[in-house]
This record gives C-alpha cells, structure tokens and sequence, in this order.
C-alpha cells in the first residue's frame, strides 16, 4: 500500500476482520468507534491521494497516482466482500453480525464514492481495464437484468430480425448471467452501459426500417463482434447477388463501402484486442468491390482465373471438406498468420489450388459463402485438428 495507505487497509483487513468479533457480545462490540474510525481513515485516504497528486511532477505520475489508488480501493472493496462471506460461521452472535453487516455497508459506500469521485474528476487516468470491484459488478449486473427484458421485448416489437436483436444483446445477457462476479472490466461495463442506452433510443424512436437502425447503433457502438460482422457480410452478399450484371454489383458494394465509411463510431471497441468494426468491415467490401472490378477488366471469354504455378503442379489434396477449409482459411486469415487484403482472390487461390476427398474443383462463391457464414459442425472439427497439432508440436 503506498503513502499512507498501510492505516486504511490494515483497518480493514485485521481491524474489522470477523475473527475480531468471534467472542464479542452485542453489549460490548465497538460499533460505533469503528464507524467513527473508518470516517477518519477514508478521510485521510482521499487527503493523501489529494497530497500524491499535488506532488506529481507529470502527467505520467498522476496516471500512476490515480491507477495505484484504483487498485487499492478495488482490493478493499473485495476484501469486505470475503468478510461478508465468512461472517455468518465465525461470529455466533446474531447482533454482532448485524452490526458488522452495517460497519461493511458504511465502509463499501465510502470505497464506492471514492472510486467514483476518481472516475469523474479523473476520467483520462482512471483504469478502464481494471477489473470492478465484486459488489459494484453485482450492482450492474442487476441494473442491467432490470433492463434487458423491456429492451428485447421492444425491440423485437419494431419487427426487426430475432436473431440480430439476440446477437445485439448477447454480451448484455452473458455480462448479466456470468458468475462468479470477477473478470469484467470498467471499459467494458461502461460499453455495455452505453450499448444498452443507444438500443433503447433505437427501440423508443420508430422508424419504417428498424432491421437497418439497429445496424447503424451496432456500427457506431464498434460493436465488433465476429459473430455480428459476419451476419452483415453475408446480407451485403445475398443482396448483391440478386444484381444482375457485374456492374450492377459493382455499383451496390460502391454504394456499400461509401455508406460505411460515412458511419462514425462513438466508443473504442467491444473487444479491445479486435479491429475496430468499420476497418474490417469496409476491408471486407473492398475486396469483393476489387474482384468484381477485375471481372469487369476481362473479356467474357477469358478462361477462369489460376495461378501458373498451380495450375502445373496439379492441385492439393486435403482432408478437410469445403465447410471445414472455410473455417480454416478464416482463421488464418483473422488470427494474421495469412496477411491478404483481398479476401474474394485469396479464397479463389485456395479453390483452384485445393480439392477434397469428395469434391476435386472447389466452387469459389461457395468457398466465399461459408467463409462468411462458418458452419458451427466444421468449427468443431477444425477445433480437434488444432489440438492435434497442438499434441503433435510437443513431439518436435
């Protein structure tokens, strides 16, 4: 505990430890000097942060002031949870264990305020990646449970597709059912927080196209949830598959990209260590725009595109079905080890350089689809092949 903070920490770690009280009857238990003490000692917590702060020779300082007290509050706060726990084994008198309960409920709220007071007056140093402290994840958790129904309901009301509606609230639903409460973030409480309050805008303002206004909200909350992008990539895909001719195409994922590109987030992503939604979105569209314009460039009678090299060598055979190498050619492509920018040729360079035990030419457009929409049967096969390899590395 730096500067100072040794008193408010040993107060709550041994001095109002349930082990304190195991012999103390209600006549004799010191509620009401304990209170007094825990006033003082939060109030020379904040007087000293305030000192710390005043002797920061930079911006960096201050950052680590701010963090290192975050730190220590969250520790506190999670320390009167396990006193909580435990006591209803160790202290036998009923009284004593109401009166501790009401010493635990003083002290969290100053911790609280505190950690508050941080957030507000100290918002570009304050820890979004520290994790929330038991009792205020337990807060949001059933702030957000008292929402979720309504907000699914009207939603659902506005007749836009159920399952974007489940994609949109499935990290509200996991953030409110996780257990036990530890692991999240205030970075990804506070998305959550604004991620709710702007599809309740969407599901209060009516509108004659809600499939798209919750689209739009998703984008601008960088919701960047794999699951989401590739629902959206594989609408844009369809849509442009019932164009006609290949500048009709061409047209519509020009339309796409620029409509995308004009969208504007208002918060960092949902998954900090994920391309931002619009990146990877409008590099998907890129991509298709690029292979249809190359199309575009090449008489109708040109033979399909094959690389030389492939052509001469004849083509691969791999274990993997066309779902299974989708799979696969996603997860090379997403995890980087593959580093392509157009994603239309580098799949059609794995269809006519690959075939299967079943099928000896690989359809690109079908390769492209399942790419977009990964079979979850093929996920998990591909899943064993990795521990495979992961079993099989061990051996090198």
């Amino acid at each position: 505990m730096p500067w100072r903070l040794e008193a408010m920490h040993q107060f709550i770690v041994d001095g109002v430890h349930p082990d304190q009280f195991i012999t103390c009857s209600a006549a004799a238990c010191p509620y009401s000097q304990l209170l007094q003490q825990a006033k003082h000692k939060s109030k020379a917590f904040h007087f000293y942060f305030l000192q710390q702060c005043t002797a920061a020779k930079d911006a960096k300082a201050l950052k680590i002031t701010v963090q290192t007290t975050q730190v220590a509050g969250i520790s506190l706060l999670n320390t009167i949870v396990s006193h909580r726990c435990m006591l209803d084994s160790i202290v036998p008198d009923a009284a004593v264990r109401s009166m501790l309960q009401r010493l635990y409920d003083a002290l969290d709220n100053m911790l609280l305020e505190f950690l508050e007071y941080l957030q507000q007056y100290y918002p570009a140093y304050f820890g979004t990646q520290c994790r929330l402290p038991a009792i205020m994840l337990s807060q949001y958790q059933v702030n957000l449970g008292n929402q979720l129904p309504v907000l699914e309901t009207a939603l659902l009301q506005t007749a836009a597709d159920p399952v974007l509606v489940a994609m949109a609230l499935k990290p509200v639903r996991a953030f409110i059912n996780f257990s036990p409460p530890a692991g999240f973030t205030y970075g990804q409480a506070a998305y959550l927080q604004a991620l709710v309050a702007s599809l309740q805008e969407v599901a209060k303002n009516s509108t004659a196209h809600p499939q798209e206004a919750i689209i739009t909200c998703l984008m601008q909350q960088n919701f960047n949830d794999w699951e989401f992008l590739n629902y959206l990539m594989n609408s844009l895909v369809q849509e442009t598959a019932a164009k006609e001719s290949l500048k009709e195409k061409a047209d519509q994922w020009t339309f796409y990209l620029k409509k995308y590109e004009q969208l504007y987030d208002v918060c960092n992503p949902m998954h900090s260590n994920q391309p931002p939604v619009k990146a990877w979105l409008c590099s998907a569209i890129r991509g298709e725009l690029n292979d249809i314009n190359k199309k575009l460039q090449v008489p109708d009678n040109t033979a399909p595109f094959m690389p030389v090299a492939a052509a001469a060598r004849g083509k691969i055979l791999t274990g993997l079905s066309v779902n299974q190498l989708a799979v696969m050619s996603r997860l090379l492509v997403d995890s980087k080890i593959i580093q392509h920018s157009n994603q239309a040729e580098l799949l059609k360079m794995f269809a006519v350089s690959l075939k299967t035990a079943k099928v000896d030419t690989i359809s690109p457009d079908s390769l492209r689809a399942k790419y977009y929409s990964p079979d979850q049967a093929a996920i998990t096969i591909v899943k064993e092949y990795l521990l495979q390899m992961l079993t099989q590395l061990k051996k090198y």
